[in-house]
């Protein structure tokens, strides 16, 4: 654990990635405090998406360390750092066209539960309740965002470019 300031979320000291002898991220060192949203400008090339990918562990740096709520995060590996809460959406949005948004979110939260294909044939009652978790947590997700839940019938494809970017988001 590293000694940070309590409203850091997020700390990246000396972050650096070379790409067959090109530096992409070369010492980038930045802190994201707590409730705040922040940017990175720079051209094409300068960086930029290297950065979101090192940060959320879809590469794997050359040198420096990644923090986040204080603990580091350098030995984890990407969905570990996923279920931290620390994601990235694609310039091009990724979801599941022909499921619903409800449907789309359950995906996203299907990961490491203790059921086999055994629990999910007959139904059993454990199946049941992580279902059962799985929906109420997705309903909850949505409802944070301004007209998701209203809309968790609806097929993703039919959404608004801006309703997708959203559920993308909330996934």
């Amino acid at each position: 654990m590293i000694k940070m300031e309590n409203d850091v979320l997020l700390k990246v000291n000396n972050l650096s990635k070379s790409f067959m002898g090109l530096k992409a991220v070369d010492s980038l060192s930045l802190e994201v405090p707590k409730n705040s949203v922040i940017g990175l400008i720079g051209p094409n090339g300068a960086g930029k998406s290297t950065v979101f990918n090192l940060i959320t562990k879809l590469y794997d740096y050359d040198n420096g360390d990644i923090y986040f709520e204080h603990h580091c995060i350098n030995n984890l590996k990407s969905h570990q750092v996923a279920k931290l809460g620390v994601a990235r959406t694609f310039q091009n949005i990724r979801l599941y066209n022909n499921l619903s948004v409800l449907e789309n979110v359950i995906v996203a939260l299907d990961t490491d539960f203790d059921y086999n294909m055994l629990h999910v044939l007959t139904n059993s009652k454990k199946y049941k309740d992580i279902e059962e978790w799985k929906i109420n947590k997705a309903c909850e997700l949505l409802k944070m965002t301004e007209g998701l839940y209203e809309m968790r019938f609806q097929k993703a494809h039919s959404l608004s470019y801006g309703a997708q970017r959203k559920l993308e988001i909330i996934r």
